[in-house]
Formats: structure tokens, sequence, C-alpha cells
């Protein structure tokens, strides 16, 4: 069983923001992944962008820096 620790959610209103995030992000080695909405959270387009809380400033201003628009920032244990 994978062990709940607290991450970073990030919801876009679009699917297309979500995909476009990931993508970019992977060519740019940034950590993270999308996954479903949790439950205890609810969003736009049902996707969103997870990645550990130590990455959450450096992923929010390389989103700023791409023009990504997202939804909301949670942090949960997941």
């Amino acid at each position: 069983m994978i062990e709940k620790k607290e991450r970073v959610i990030i919801t876009f209103e679009k699917t297309t923001n979500v995909i476009k995030a990931e993508m970019l992000c992977k060519e740019a080695n940034m950590p993270g992944r999308v996954i479903p909405v949790p439950t205890a959270i609810s969003a736009g387009c049902g996707l969103c962008f997870m990645t550990d809380p130590s990455n959450r400033e450096m992923i929010v201003m390389f989103l700023k820096e791409k023009g990504i628009d997202y939804e909301s920032i949670y942090e949960l244990i997941l």
C-alpha cells in the first residue's frame, strides 16, 4: 500500500490546461503528474496536477511563466 503523505493539488478549469501543464513539466523535468481530482475537492475539469509540497512555488512560477491558467491550489494528505 502506498504511504499517504501531504501533496499539493493544482486544479484547472480546462482539461487542455492540465494536459499542457503536464507535458511542459515533463519536458522541463519538473516533478509531478496528472491524477483525477480527489473527492475531497471539486474542480472544473475533473483532472488535476499533483506534486510534493516542496515543489509548490517552483511549479506555480513555471505555470505562470508558461501562461498556463490554473483554478486553485490545495494541500491534501493522499
